[in-house]
């Protein structure tokens, strides 16, 4: 069980505790506690029944004073005692507070500074590193390569995966436009460093492999970013179909949305739909209303992925 503090037990003792039904709660179930009040009250009492009790018979006054004044005086008495108790409370809790400030401001100046926030680029670095070893992993899972080639499939993937966020950094600063980043095959050297790290059979798996897969990542994309793009421009089902084959036709050749996180492939089908001729059939599938909640929606793509928290 805890206790209130001595403080707090004398401040309920003299009428001057803020929460003193929370010190009543405690009394009923603390003798000891209970026992410590008792006695200031009675020392309380001992003080106002010495200042308010009449003189002694054998007491002899030269001059008597007036009752009125006796009781004046020790109203001023009461008073003034009265008035040094809440002082004295509010010194003491004063002082509590400041203790309690400077013991926090204390652990404050112990505590390691935090980290500082990741940059931009280092950010999009950790993403797409994290996909790389998420699809190395799905790729070791689904080909069947030697050692060798399981070790240089790692080597490829490391001294190519370095170009996708220097890129996509340069994009989020708008230093390269839409139309650069829809021509660009962001892990284009990949497929040299495979050939030249993996023996001829395992690098013919692998490139079968990166076949498919490049062609299922680019219907995914396809597939949410005719979603995104429905709601926004109110497609009929079968503009949302050829949009999609559209889609699927400007990146499916890219084999680097097999190792991009969301974010870039968010960026690659911002590309893929805003630059150059896909631009214009797009445009051409649509009336004038959705031409412009087209071009609404191209601008709140640029916007949000160009934003570094986004």
């Amino acid at each position: 069980m805890s206790h209130p503090s001595a403080d707090r037990l004398s401040d309920h003792a003299y009428g001057l505790e803020a929460s003193p039904a929370e010190i009543d709660a405690h009394l009923a179930e603390c003798p000891a506690c209970c026992q410590t009040v008792w006695r200031l009250q009675r020392e309380r009492a001992s003080l106002e029944q010495a200042l308010f009790e009449p003189a002694p018979p054998t007491l002899t006054l030269p001059q008597p004073a007036a009752p009125w004044r006796i009781a004046a005086a020790a109203a001023i008495l009461l008073v003034g005692l009265s008035a040094a108790a809440v002082a004295g409370s509010l010194w003491r809790r004063t002082q509590r507070a400041e203790r309690e400030r400077a013991a926090a401001r204390a652990e404050l100046n112990r505590r390691p500074a935090p980290d500082p926030e990741p940059s931009f680029s280092e950010t999009l670095a950790e993403l797409c590193r994290a996909e790389v070893d998420r699809s190395e992993t799905e790729i070791i899972a689904h080909v069947e390569l030697s050692e060798e080639g399981r070790t240089n499939l790692r080597a490829a993937l490391e001294g190519a995966a370095g170009t996708p966020p220097d890129v996509l950094e340069l994009f989020a600063r708008g230093e390269i436009d839409e139309g650069a980043l829809a021509r660009t095959d962001l892990l284009a050297s990949l497929d040299g460093e495979l050939r030249r790290g993996l023996p001829g059979p395992d690098y013919e798996k692998l490139v079968e492999y990166l076949d498919k897969a490049r062609r299922a990542a680019a219907g995914l994309l396809a597939q949410r970013a005719g979603d995104q793009i429905e709601r926004a421009v109110r497609l009929r089902p079968d503009q949302r179909d050829r949009l999609q084959a559209l889609l699927v036709e400007q990146t499916s050749w890219r084999c680097d949305i097999v190792f991009l996180p969301e974010r870039g492939q968010r960026m690659v089908a911002l590309a893929a739909v805003a630059a150059g001729q896909a631009r214009a059939s797009i445009v051409a599938l649509l009336d004038a209303v959705q031409r412009t909640d087209f071009d609404a929606y191209v601008a709140r793509e640029r916007a949000a992925l160009r934003r570094r928290d986004s």
